[in-house]
């Protein structure tokens, strides 16, 4: 009754656009932590630029995947069977909005894009990164192979 044939098109939809763009987003933002980095190291305001287009191409992206992670939970005929599929979820969504709020704040002119604010900002989402990946996908949708 679970298997792959039976889910709603949407569902699956959602599934395969949250795969393909949610490893664009995450490499958007470690690159963005590496670039404040960088900007920190050496003072180039190459790298300030450089952090401000991929956090912006991290949040526009990451949105979509944010978007369609949350369409795969709310309209997926069965719910994941244990809590962790609404706290990636929500994870996601905090990861997101952090993003959000750090893109506005690289969108500061010089030094003051970046530290200490943009820098720290930039570490906090890394950081719920890992979290979330330990949590996973993997785990939070569970494989239906052998369940009836």
């Amino acid at each position: 009754m679970n298997d792959p044939q039976n889910q709603p098109a949407l569902l699956t939809a959602a599934r395969f656009v949250d795969g393909a763009l949610r490893p664009i987003a995450l490499t958007c933002f470690i690159g963005t932590l590496l670039c404040d980095l960088a900007y920190l190291k050496t003072y180039l305001g190459q790298w300030e630029t450089f952090s401000i287009w991929l956090l912006t191409a991290g949040c526009i992206v990451g949105g979509f995947a944010v978007a369609a992670e949350a369409a795969a939970y709310g309209f997926g005929r069965r719910r994941p069977q244990t809590r962790t599929g609404g706290m990636h979820l929500v994870l996601s969504m905090l990861i997101f909005s952090l993003s959000v709020l750090n893109a506005l704040i690289h969108s500061r002119d010089g030094y003051t894009a970046v530290s200490p604010s943009g820098v720290t900002l930039s570490t906090i989402v890394v950081v719920l990164l890992l979290i979330n990946g330990t949590v996973g996908w993997g785990r939070a949708w569970p494989s239906q192979a052998g369940n009836s």
